[in-house]
């Protein structure tokens, strides 16, 4: 009955995953299918200001409630939820504040009330209840599953009605206002914790000193994962900017859930080791293996399979050049592996600071995309940029994390190496071959990685296999 319940409860962590990455592609699926060019652009706008609000401000309250003594726990959530509050207050009033600048920045000038009814968002969203996301901690997804599954059905059917009647950018505003009405709501609705806010606890100084670290790893984060996009509106306009959008959207997106997935399971893996008394090296060797193994199956994918599959979901209009996928494959490569175990990690051990300079580190590649949409206004340039960026952030995250990596750096380095070869090989593969335009050479090529990956894997986590394997079968007898 136990494996039973293991297995239920990784279903729910999946499914809260794909609810939070799946639907906003098929969102970007239908968008690409109801607008054109420019509504489509103006939509990745209002969706890069929105990104740039809430990642600058981000405090990642309820990762304070999850470090904290299980019995500081009723204190921690309602200190966590005043805070919550007060920042939706002041993020209402700044997205109000820069909703002129967001529009001139996109050549949108008329249309700054469009952006300020982000701020509306922002405000509705500071009143979540956060027990639902905080029991992932104790492997107890089921309320975060329900909550999630009730705001985005609701919102994609706004999404739909509205695109059928007016076939422009306030279908997007209003199934986001919908989401955000619903999944507040459902999180008190499937909270075993009620609500409760305490603006004089004594955890607040604490949450606050959590808080504001991560609050810099947010602009690094914001700069990183939306200024980007400001660049490309800016420097190639609106139709560009949709195109872009779209491409990161179908690639860089999935890296997201699997920074979910995995950031949850080290989460509660480490937390328990840490709490056991366990020395925690071992495991993260073992996630930095298993990062390392998705990372390269994923990229590998991409070289495969983008340019067969774009074409028919999205449109011919939306095929990017065999450099593009290139670099779009090596970025979400260094994008996987540079999310964990580090992210997880330096939570835990609150070292948020830590955590912020490697976002800022990832930021380092606008500087140089600056300079190449300035002297080359192309896509590929803007590309670039991201994957220097996402090559900084790893190289940050090794160095600021050394310490905890001393006793298994070798094995992770091992990893990474071999990941970074395949997925070079497989640029080669397209380069020199047919593969990722032709079904049956991509195929084969499919055929062939997959079996060196389960090969590495069963090299590098064999042990650790085996003997989990053998105590689930234990547990499920």
């Amino acid at each position: 009955m136990q494996g039973l319940n293991y297995l239920r409860r990784g279903q729910a962590l999946f499914l809260i995953s794909a609810l939070e990455y799946v639907l906003p592609f098929f969102r970007m699926l239908l968008l690409s299918r109801f607008l054109d060019l420019r509504e489509l652009g103006f939509c990745s706008a209002l969706l890069a200001s929105y990104g740039l609000l809430e990642q600058v401000t981000d405090m990642a309250l309820y990762r304070f409630v999850m470090s904290t003594k299980r019995e500081e726990y009723g204190e921690a959530l309602a200190c966590a939820h005043s805070l919550s509050v007060l920042r939706g207050i002041v993020v209402g009033a700044l997205a109000v504040l820069a909703a002129p600048v967001f529009a001139r920045s996109f050549s949108l000038t008329d249309y700054w009330t469009d952006f300020a009814l982000l701020g509306a968002l922002s405000f509705i969203k500071s009143f979540e209840n956060f027990a639902p996301r905080v029991a992932e901690r104790e492997f107890h997804f089921g309320a975060q599953l329900k909550t999630g599954l009730v705001a985005n059905v609701l919102s994609f059917g706004t999404l739909v009605v509205m695109l059928l009647a007016t076939h422009d950018h306030r279908a997007l505003l209003g199934s986001l206002i919908v989401f955000m009405f619903c999944y507040v709501a459902a999180s008190h609705f499937f909270s075993e914790t009620p609500y409760r806010i305490s603006f004089h606890s004594a955890l607040f100084p604490r949450a606050f000193k959590f808080a504001l670290p991560l609050m810099i790893n947010g602009m690094g984060l914001a700069l990183s994962g939306q200024a980007d996009r400001f660049l490309v509106g800016s420097l190639l306009g609106l139709p560009i900017l949709g195109i872009y959008s779209l491409i990161s959207t179908a690639v860089i997106l999935p890296t997201n859930m699997v920074w979910r997935i995995t950031g949850s399971v080290n989460t509660a893996l480490f937390f328990n080791a840490i709490d056991a008394g366990k020395n925690m090296a071992r495991y993260v060797a073992l996630a930095g293996h298993v990062s390392a193994i998705i990372g390269a199956a994923y990229a590998l994918c991409v070289l495969l399979l983008l340019d067969l599959f774009v074409p028919i979901v999205f449109g011919a209009r939306f095929v990017v050049s065999q450099e593009a996928l290139m670099i779009l494959a090596l970025a979400a490569f260094v994008r996987i592996v540079r999310g964990e175990p580090f992210g997880s990690m330096l939570l835990l051990q609150r070292r948020t600071k830590r955590l912020a300079l490697i976002n800022i580190a990832v930021a380092a590649g606008l500087l140089v995309a600056a300079v190449l949409m300035f002297y080359y206004p192309r896509i590929e340039s803007a590309l670039t940029s991201r994957l220097l960026g996402e090559v900084f952030g790893l190289c940050s995250a090794i160095y600021l994390t050394r310490k905890t990596l001393h006793d298994c750096f070798t094995k992770f380095s091992f990893s990474l190496v071999i990941g970074f070869t395949l997925v070079m090989s497989g640029c080669m593969v397209i380069y020199l071959t047919k593969a990722g335009t032709e079904p049956a050479e991509s195929a084969v090529a499919l055929l062939i990685y997959a079996s060196t990956i389960v090969t590495w894997s069963w090299i590098v986590m064999g042990s650790a296999l085996r003997g989990r394997l053998s105590k689930w079968l234990l547990r499920m007898s």
